[in-house]
Formats: structure tokens, sequence, C-alpha cells
């Protein structure tokens, strides 16, 4: 990272959390891109499909911990 990066990350730390959120949401809105609305839709539906399943304890669940330590052995292979 260059040094006016890493010196926003250290002023970024000392906002409080709405700031922060707020700060997100800015740079957020600041990039300009088009959502394949085929994409959208694909995704809509497998994100009920999902929820579908949590709700009635089907399929499988990974805690955070387990995905990103999954992602660390992935990319140690």
């Amino acid at each position: 990272m260059t040094q006016t990066v890493l010196k926003i990350l250290d002023e970024i730390k000392t906002l409080n959390p709405d700031e922060r959120a707020e700060l997100l949401e800015v740079i957020n809105d600041n990039f300009k891109y088009e959502l394949d609305p085929e994409i959208e839709k694909a995704w809509a539906v497998e994100a009920e499909k999902r929820y579908e399943n949590f709700k009635k304890n089907r399929g499988i669940s990974y805690s955070i911990d387990e995905v990103f330590n999954s992602i660390s052995e992935d990319r140690n292979k």
C-alpha cells in the first residue's frame, strides 16, 4: 500500500462506527458499475433457496472462521 493509503487507514481507525459506515457508503457510491440484471436475478433466487434451506436445517453452514481457514489453506497449496 502507498503511504497515502496507510495514512488514510490510520485516520479511519479514529472514526466511530457510524462515521465508518457513512464513509463506506460514500466510497461505495463513488464506484460506477452496471449490475447485470440476469446475474442479480440469479443471485436473488440462490439467496432465497439458501435461506429456505437454512430455516429448514437442511444443507451445510460454515462459521466465518471455517471459511477463512479454508481460503488460507487453498492459498497455501
